[in-house]
């Protein structure tokens, strides 16, 4: 069995760690920017006012929501971009304009409830 970390050795592990974060912190961002750009070519985006959680009543109302517009129009792709159970956009890929009204109003409407509460 290990001998136990005392707290000034756990001190100076935590800065080693912190340290090493910072210095990694502006990389790690431009890869995260890097794919958000390879991942949004293309397609159309939709943000709530402010983040919104997965949990409101709204959102998952949205989410079943889609489900059935996805069943009505097979050849629309949408997803949601989320960080930390939030909820920051929904993107999305549509044909026509009937398709994209059938995802953008419901999505706009929870979005509003769900960025009001």
């Amino acid at each position: 069995m290990s001998e136990p970390i005392f707290f000034e050795d756990f001190n100076g592990f935590k800065k080693a760690v912190l340290e090493a974060i910072d210095k990694h912190r502006a990389e790690i961002e431009r890869l995260f920017k890097a794919y958000e750009e390879f991942i949004s070519n293309g397609w159309e985006v939709l943000k709530p006012a402010k983040p919104v959680s997965k949990q409101d009543p709204a959102i998952r109302w949205l989410f079943k929501t889609l489900k059935e517009v996805k069943n009505k129009h097979r050849n629309i792709k949408y997803f949601f971009v989320e960080r930390d159970g939030l909820i920051l956009a929904l993107k999305y890929r549509v044909e026509n304009s009937e398709q994209e009204k059938d995802l953008v109003n419901p999505a706009k409407w929870a979005f509003e409830k769900a960025a009001n509460r």
